[in-house]
């Protein structure tokens, strides 16, 4: 803790900018679309160091007594997370539920169960709850089809070698679907027709997965299911919608994953509180006071929730909606709450990033 704390010392400066930051207004970057998928983002990297140097600095404050310090710490990370909202490119929004994990975190290894202040969680839900989750995500995928569209475009427009070299920057390493052998034959004049069926296809698959933007992910699940089913049976000259199509629809994925972090900070501090207040823990999460119609946005159910009145897990099943019994895993498992054991205060389940 010591040296934490030096180090943290050493770079106030820094902190200090990155809280003038956190607390400005517009777009983090200038960001020039018309560059399309050559766009350069070296700030997103840096933002995302940003939100771990807040988390330092609440885990350290925290642990020194600063509880008003450690909680500024951690609601300028979740501004900060908030300026990406301007920024409609997946990426960007992607780096946004990093942010958002890093500070969930950062609540957990901060504040001991139970003492979560009150006030930090209050101020977390007018802050999440003023986010346009629908609005930012639905110009983020007109975004990027505009820039799909002039990327194919490009293609056609081009010659032969100026077509491979753009399908070779932006899938490198033989990832273009089919191999290099297909990149060079699809980048040819001849394939023309090919080209432009493609640019079709790939603009009904876009139009028909943005009115999910708008569903909680357990409803736009199966819709999404039938979507990525269509692009499977597309032939293998519709290579541009097989490589790009598929990852840009993960982004509801990873919303999902987001919204989880916050739903399960809500109800596990509720729960903690609870504990607090009774000396056991709620029979069933219908016991707190608060807003029932938290779920989790993975089921549209509420959250697993197991309790002997010592000790308690709290979990959603995660993306693979398999109940792992409370066995987070970072990818498809479940997310877990921490749970603690009243009688001896030692941690049990623990949800990580």
């Amino acid at each position: 803790w010591p040296r934490l704390s030096d180090v943290l010392a050493e770079n106030s400066d820094v902190l200090a900018e990155v809280y003038a930051l956190a607390n400005g207004n517009g777009p983090l970057y200038p960001l020039d679309f018309s560059q399309g998928y050559h766009l350069p983002l070296p700030h997103l990297s840096t933002v995302r160091s940003m939100a771990r140097l807040l988390q330092a600095s609440a885990i350290s404050r925290a642990h020194s007594g600063d509880e008003a310090g450690a909680a500024a710490d951690l609601l300028a990370g979740v501004r900060l997370s908030s300026r990406l909202e301007e920024e409609p490119l997946i990426i960007s929004q992607l780096v946004r539920v990093a942010i958002d994990a890093i500070m969930y975190q950062g609540v957990i290894e901060s504040f001991p169960p139970g003492e979560i202040p009150p006030e930090l969680l209050a101020q977390l839900s007018v802050h999440y709850e003023a986010r346009d989750l629908p609005g930012s995500l639905t110009a983020m995928w007109q975004m990027e089809g505009n820039m799909g569209v002039e990327f194919m475009s490009g293609i056609m427009s081009g010659g032969w070698q100026s077509g491979q070299a753009q399908l070779r920057e932006f899938f490198p390493h033989s990832q273009f679907p089919g191999g290099d052998w297909a990149a060079t034959i699809y980048a040819s004049p001849f394939a023309r027709p090919w080209q432009h069926l493609d640019m079709i296809a790939f603009g009904q698959a876009m139009d028909a997965f943005e009115p999910t933007l708008a569903q909680p992910f357990y409803e736009a699940r199966p819709i999404i299911e039938e979507i990525q089913g269509h692009i499977d049976s597309l032939p293998r000259t519709r290579a541009v919608t097989h490589g790009l199509v598929p990852a840009m629809m993960a982004i509801h994925r990873s919303m999902a994953r987001a919204q989880t972090y916050q739903h399960l900070l809500s109800v596990g501090a509720a729960v903690e509180t609870y504990g607090n207040n009774n000396g056991t823990y709620p029979p069933s999460l219908s016991d707190l006071q608060g807003d029932s119609s938290i779920v989790d946005p993975h089921t549209g159910a509420p959250f697993q929730y197991r309790t002997d009145g010592d000790t308690f897990q709290l979990y959603s099943v995660g993306p693979d909606l398999t109940d792992d019994g409370g066995e987070h895993d970072v990818i498809d498992g479940d997310i877990v709450w921490r749970g603690t054991r009243k009688s001896t205060g030692t941690t049990g389940l623990v949800a990580t990033r």
